[in-house]
């Protein structure tokens, strides 16, 4: 599962607003099996978005929804057999749950799986965030109470380690300031806390070898990394955002930052085998 599943739906539903008639595909997501992708675009003229399936190698494509309001935030349930995501309205925005033809459009109400982002297990651990008074925390709680991660103003997206080890979460003093947040690693058996690196989004591959995050470079483009957990020897992959390990753990999808287009494109592990999902998709 995506390690943000409601993560940067209030940026999506802006971009959407502020894409002035741009070709935009957001936020594409692997299916449990790895074959294909769910994205949101408006790449058929319209000035919302709408929800499609397309195959991992751009060649075929699905449209499940079709209206004239903003769908956002698109992600697949665990068995891989249902779409959630999130649409725009008058009345605010709403989670709906739909089958993989965009039939059966429902009210969706998460299980827990679908909350592991935010409420993550591990044995009596439990991990979660909360907000606070003057912003928002990662806590950890087990049969001691429950107790705060980091002393910052602004903590958010913890994703715990395969092996329970470990939560890594981003944090920042404001809660504005995006390009100054940093990657924070907590060790659940010391109970301390080191900072890795300047980031946001950070994920797990499968294994639990690598740290997948988007960090600021000299000129504030954002890129792709991966950080080596043991080494912390770190990976400049691509310019990118919004990056996301394959169920594998051999490949990463991610859109590229362009406010002309911002296009999915897929490449290996070590950098390599970089291609365009959907740059001829017009």
């Amino acid at each position: 599962m995506s390690n943000a599943f409601f993560a940067s739906i209030v940026g999506s539903v802006l971009a959407m607003q502020a894409h002035g008639g741009m070709i935009m595909f957001h936020y594409p997501r692997w299916s449990p099996d790895g074959r294909s992708l769910v994205l949101t675009t408006n790449v058929d003229g319209g000035a919302d978005e709408e929800v499609w399936i397309i195959s991992t190698d751009g060649k075929t494509r699905r449209r499940l929804t079709s209206n004239d309001v903003g769908d956002s935030g698109a992600d697949w349930a665990p068995d891989g057999q249902t779409i959630i995501f999130e649409r725009q309205s008058a009345n605010g925005v709403k989670t709906l749950a739909m089958d993989l033809d965009g039939s059966n459009g429902r009210d969706y109400t998460p299980d827990p799986r679908r909350l592991e982002q935010l409420r993550m297990k591990a044995g009596e651990l439990v991990v979660e965030e909360r907000t606070t008074d003057d912003g928002q925390a990662v806590l950890v709680r087990d049969a001691n109470g429950a107790r705060r991660i980091g002393s910052v103003r602004w903590s958010e997206q913890p994703s715990i380690s395969p092996d329970r080890r470990y939560v890594v979460f981003e944090a920042r003093q404001n809660p504005h300031e995006i390009l100054a947040s940093n990657i924070v690693l907590w060790d659940v058996k010391t109970n301390e806390s080191t900072i890795l690196a300047r980031g946001t989004d950070p994920s797990w591959s499968p294994d639990g070898r690598l740290l997948l995050f988007k960090t600021p470079a000299a000129n504030n483009q954002l890129q792709i990394v991966t950080l080596d957990v043991s080494s912390r020897a770190t990976r400049v992959l691509s310019p990118g955002v919004h990056p996301q390990f394959s169920p594998d753990g051999k490949e990463i999808v991610f859109m590229s930052d362009d406010p002309q287009r911002s296009d999915v494109y897929i490449l290996r592990i070590d950098g390599s085998g970089k291609r365009c999902v959907t740059c001829d998709w017009r």
